[in-house]
């Protein structure tokens, strides 16, 4: 199917489906219990019989597809910032596709362009000819992870012939790759200070020092010694600086134009030459459902959930687990329900219970009765 996307093929799957079997192999749409729906790139398949079903997937969470239009500036090849400031973009290489005054340009050294996925920048090459009213469309997608992740995760359900039980379960995993920042490289010390963090991220200087004429900024001292970094040009000066925004009026330097920052003094500016790095996680979801319907006697409704939580994969210590129970019954055709419930959390650390909490009501509900089944 061709997609908005400037003559690219946007959108790509493959799917294959008869009465009781359906697979799909490509772009996918996720949808997991109580999270929004995730556009992905996998596996999914389906088999459904007289009484029971059995979904299965494996896939990897695609980009989020951003265009930006840029007023080039006569006889400056760039570097020009994509995301409209020189925050981390993570874009996934390969995936743009570049337009100047409606003509589409290639990517290479020795082509029309090369795009830097780290600082979210496009420079083009001394070939390409335009004008200060010349404009440059890029579209592009971006990785909202902070690492490379896996998805995968299944649901059996089954029922009986005449639809008074019916049982169900289901798992969902999803995992960050240690090997695979999407930030750049991490050093052994970075490594090091994320293991020994209680929520798994840093802040660390953005700020690299290169060869003279390499980089874009050089470093001034000001009257009062203080030393800033001041933009020098592209490829005039020795650093390299990549700003990160930190909040209205929590940092020192503003934005100017795309990859230009300058020093706006203590509490005046929303930019910092610093970089936020984040541990990866993993995460396990378990669920169970049992229905049952006993005439007279009500319906009964019995709900399960184990949650699995690691934050930081860099420590043996830190992942968590949660068990959740609740239980809700209906008299007959009557508006009065009954609802329990219980939960408990272990760490690793300790093997035991950390906290829990438990309750049972007894209410008349004007709603549907299975909105007391609500984990809580």
């Amino acid at each position: 199917r061709v997609g908005s996307r400037l003559g690219d093929l946007d959108r790509f799957f493959i799917e294959a489906q008869s009465q009781r079997f359906r697979g799909r192999w490509g772009e996918l749409r996720l949808q997991q219990p109580g999270a929004a729906a995730r556009r992905v790139s996998g596996l999914q398949t389906r088999v459904t019989g007289d009484q029971q079903s059995f979904e299965a997937f494996i896939a990897r969470p695609q980009g989020e597809t951003r265009r930006a239009q840029i007023t080039l500036r006569e006889g400056e090849l760039g570097p020009y910032t994509l995301s409209g400031s020189s925050a981390q973009a993570n874009i996934i290489d390969g995936s743009q596709t570049v337009w100047l005054d409606g003509a589409r340009l290639t990517e290479g050294r020795d082509s029309d362009y090369t795009i830097d996925p780290a600082r979210g920048t496009i420079t083009l090459a001394p070939r390409v000819h335009f004008s200060r009213r010349s404009q440059l469309v890029v579209e592009y997608e971006v990785l909202l992870d902070d690492y490379q992740r896996t998805l995968a995760g299944g649901v059996w359900a089954w029922r009986s012939a005449d639809s008074t039980r019916r049982h169900s379960l289901s798992l969902a995993w999803e995992e960050d790759d240690p090997s695979q920042p999407l930030f750049g490289s991490l050093s052994p010390e970075q490594r090091d200070i994320l293991a020994r963090t209680s929520d798994g991220h840093i802040t660390t200087t953005a700020a690299e020092r290169v060869g003279d004429k390499d980089g874009d900024y050089r470093i001034s001292i000001r009257p009062d010694g203080d030393t800033i970094f001041t933009y020098a040009g592209p490829g005039q000066g020795d650093w390299r600086v990549r700003f990160q925004w930190v909040g209205e009026g929590k940092g020192r330097y503003r934005h100017l134009v795309d990859g230009v920052h300058e020093y706006a003094g203590d509490g005046l500016g929303s930019y910092a030459p610093t970089l936020t790095l984040a541990a990866p996680r993993s995460q396990i979801v378990l669920n169970e459902s049992l229905n049952l319907s006993a005439g007279r006697i009500g319906s009964f409704a019995l709900d399960w959930q184990g949650l699995g939580v690691d934050p930081n994969r860099f420590s043996s210590g830190s992942s968590r687990f949660h068990s959740n129970h609740a239980l809700a019954w209906k008299l007959g055709d009557s508006r009065l329900s009954a609802r329990g419930y219980a939960s408990l959390a272990w760490v690793s650390q300790s093997e035991r219970p950390v906290g829990g909490n438990f309750g049972i009501g007894l209410a008349r509900f004007g709603e549907d009765w299975r909105a007391a089944r609500r984990l809580s």
